[in-house]
């Protein structure tokens, strides 16, 4: 009952602001995995029409924290004029805290006056004797002082310990567990270096993630590539090339947007035949070490559903040759590399 609570607690329309108040002004603070201020301002939009004329008149200001128990506590203050009332609000879902906040400023802007004191719920305005609201403090909100508006539709129950929340958001997620899983896959990746020519490839990753920390475990299958010796015409490796890497990052979220900064370290390995007249058909194999730093960038399609973009660079710890039974050297591994990968994320 608590959600459904801040729906009807006090914001009942039976007048209105739309034409006489049309303005409207939300700041909003939320932790990085919740919905941020562009969607509250979204679903304040789909409840109440179009904010793109609103400029100030009724403020709303609303802050989601979390407990260390896991719960989400919502504060949300609303300002008309002299007339302010405060409400604070728990939940296991910082979602269902959004929707609710929404729900309630829509409330407003849907009526037709400017809000009078029991419009903003405990609101009351100061006096000119300087009262501070000792005998005017926040009381208790309670559905039944204020019955749902008609054709409004009713808010979902907010998840109890007997029934899973209706969405499985991170937020929902992070109420139950500290760690999330995430599947990178399929990822196209381009690679410069370490072989002559720019190698083209098929990546996949795996990774866990606690708030804004993450681990990845990734491979990578690159194209067999035929890398010419041009020291002796008419011979050539063939080579293909497998990677995995293990890199840890630590990310930054902008509301649908993130950018983790990231360490890398990989593992190459080479497997290369020669060719050419007279050439044994004889495999050589290469392994060697690589570290760097890179770049991982996400924008959150939905709670669950996301698309990145990666990039790093690595200074290779050997640069071991490519050798032809009988011939010589074709070429040596670059010094360093540069990689690209892009592709869609599964939060699960």
């Amino acid at each position: 009952m608590a959600i459904a609570l801040l729906a009807w607690l006090g914001f009942a329309p039976k007048r209105a602001l739309a034409q006489q108040a049309p303005g409207l002004s939300i700041h909003w603070e939320a932790p990085a995995r919740c919905p941020q201020q562009s969607e509250v301002r979204e679903r304040v939009r789909k409840l109440s029409g179009s904010l793109t004329s609103l400029q100030g008149d009724l403020q709303a200001d609303g802050t989601i924290t979390k407990a260390d128990d896991g719960r989400f506590h919502l504060k949300l203050v609303m300002r008309s004029g002299q007339l302010v009332g405060e409400h604070n609000i728990d939940s296991t879902s910082c979602t269902d805290l959004t929707r609710a906040a929404a729900v309630a400023i829509a409330l407003l802007l849907r009526s037709g006056e400017p809000p009078r004191e029991d419009d903003l719920g405990n609101a009351r305005a100061p006096d000119a004797a300087g009262d501070n609201g000792e005998n005017g403090g926040t009381k208790p909100d309670r559905a039944e002082d204020h019955p749902p508006p008609e054709n409004e539709p009713p808010l979902a129950k907010p998840p109890t310990k007997s029934e899973p929340p209706a969405h499985g958001g991170p937020d929902e997620t992070s109420a139950r567990r500290s760690w999330n899983i995430r599947l990178r896959a399929p990822l196209a990746a381009l690679s410069i270096g370490p072989l002559p020519k720019p190698s083209w490839g098929l990546s996949f990753a795996a990774g866990v993630s606690n708030q804004n920390l993450s681990l990845w475990l990734e491979g990578s299958q690159w194209r067999e590539q035929d890398v010419p010796a041009n020291a002796f015409p008419g011979y050539s490796a063939n080579v293909h090339r497998v990677t995995a890497s293990l890199r840890g990052c630590r990310a930054q979220r902008f509301s649908l947007f993130e950018v983790a900064p990231c360490l890398v370290l990989s593992l190459e390995r080479l497997t290369a035949a020669g060719a050419g007249q007279n050439v044994a058909p004889e495999s050589q194999h290469i392994t060697w070490l690589g570290a760097g730093v890179g770049a991982q960038g996400r924008v959150y399609i939905t709670s669950w559903f996301s698309l990145g973009l990666s990039v790093e660079g690595e200074i290779e710890a050997s640069r071991p040759r490519l050798h032809i039974g009988g011939v010589g050297t074709v070429t040596q591994i670059s010094p360093a590399q540069f990689s690209v990968n892009v592709g869609p994320e599964w939060i699960l």
